[in-house]
């Protein structure tokens, strides 16, 4: 495809060119959404990078029941040393166990898988035999070797590289392994986190939960489980992790963009969907108070109808006006009266209390006088001169 002026476009150009003309929208508005999304152009195909194991060596106790000769026949528990080790080369290996199934094929796997992901998918009593683990393998032609020790299931170990004994990663426990292993070959392979999304609770409103995956994903890739190869070819799609698996392994074109692409429509949809529910329940509540309006104005009519005509009205309202200001002179007329009414009240129950302060001396005066006269003093009171027969006389 050219340009006006002759110039050769490039497939990014023509990418957002598609793009604006199937979303009719500018060319600007266009580059502010991809933005806003993340989604970029995946201008160039991803280096291939190879990854081989080239030893693996592990070793510990496990426990094993052993008959005691005793008469009832009971076992004892006893602790048996195992170790391990395989350097497969070039080509296609198998393992294999003669005449006995569960003798440890998967757990050679897992101890490799975990080793270069940094996260154990073995069973805990098998993780809690173990002691000591090595892996040496090629990661682009540099040779790398894991060693660890494992107490109690707990992996303290380093990454280094064989050539210069550098420590490229150490831990002293699993989640410290699985975060320094994850950062350092996200780095070495050049890749970038998957971006997925997946539904919300039974009963949870909003958008999809979005997150992101990491190496461990991308190392599903490196093993086919039981479920075979219907999960690494896109049958059992989830997250969209098959065409990044695609792409991190045959290199696939685009596969990034698409991916993050479709996790941002995929998010935008729900997005808009739960709008519209918020918009249809919006317009059910307007609805309901438009009828409740509605209701509450029919009502009001029907009792403005209700109402006497106008001109009986005022006709009433002239009749009320009369009666009122005939009571309001009635009013005034009980005031004056209750108001003269509590002036001789008060004028009465001054003069009843000048009587009954009259009476109450009287009545105290002769009390006095009848004590008083009932002695027979020698003395006089005021001057101690003695009261003689003559004066008592004077006073009968």
């Amino acid at each position: 495809m050219s340009a006006a002026s002759g110039d050769q476009v490039g497939p990014v150009e023509v990418w957002l060119a598609e793009i604006t003309k199937d979303s009719r929208q500018p060319a600007d508005v266009v580059r502010a959404v991809l933005a806003e999304h993340g989604v970029r152009p995946q201008t160039v195909l991803p280096r291939p990078h190879r990854l081989r194991v080239t030893h693996v060596a592990f070793r510990g106790v496990r426990p094993a029941s052993v008959e005691d000769g005793a008469a009832d026949g009971e076992a004892t528990t006893t602790q048996v040393p195992f170790d391990f080790s395989w350097s497969p080369g070039a080509g296609v290996w198998c393992l294999a166990s003669s005449g006995k199934n569960e003798a440890g094929k998967s757990s050679v796997l897992e101890i490799i898988l975990w080793c270069l992901r940094g996260r154990s998918g073995l069973q805990r009593d098998v993780q809690s035999w173990l002691r000591q683990v090595r892996l040496e393998f090629l990661l682009d032609d540099e040779p790398l070797t894991v060693a660890m020790t494992v107490t109690q299931g707990r992996p303290c170990g380093q990454v280094v590289a064989q050539k210069t004994g550098a420590v490229l990663v150490d831990f002293d426990n699993a989640k410290t392994f699985e975060e320094l292993m994850d950062a350092f070959m996200m780095d070495r392979l050049g890749l970038e986190p998957l971006r997925t999304q997946q539904k919300r609770p039974e009963g949870v409103q909003g958008p999809p939960l979005t997150g992101e995956l990491s190496w461990p994903a991308y190392a599903s890739g490196l093993h086919i489980n039981r479920s075979g190869l219907g999960h690494l070819l896109g049958n059992e799609a989830r997250n969209a992790l098959p065409t990044r698996l695609l792409e991190l392994f045959l290199g696939a074109p685009w596969a990034s963009t698409m991916v993050t692409a479709s996790v941002a429509q995929k998010v935008v949809a729900a997005q808009l969907s739960a709008a519209r529910q918020r918009a249809e329940a919006d317009a059910h509540a307007r609805k309901s108070k438009l009828e409740e309006l509605s209701r509450a104005l029919d009502a009001a009519r029907a009792r403005l109808a209700a109402l006497p005509a106008e001109g009986q009205a005022a006709g009433d309202l002239d009749v009320a006006y009369r009666a009122l200001t005939a009571a309001t002179q009635q009013a005034g007329l009980a005031q004056r009266e209750l108001a003269e009414a509590r002036a001789q009240h008060d004028q009465l129950e001054d003069h009843r209390q000048s009587l009954a302060a009259a009476v109450h001396a009287a009545h105290e005066a002769a009390l006095a006088r009848a004590f008083f006269h009932t002695l027979k003093p020698t003395v006089c009171p005021r001057c101690d001169a003695k009261v003689t027969a003559q004066q008592w006389a004077r006073e009968e």
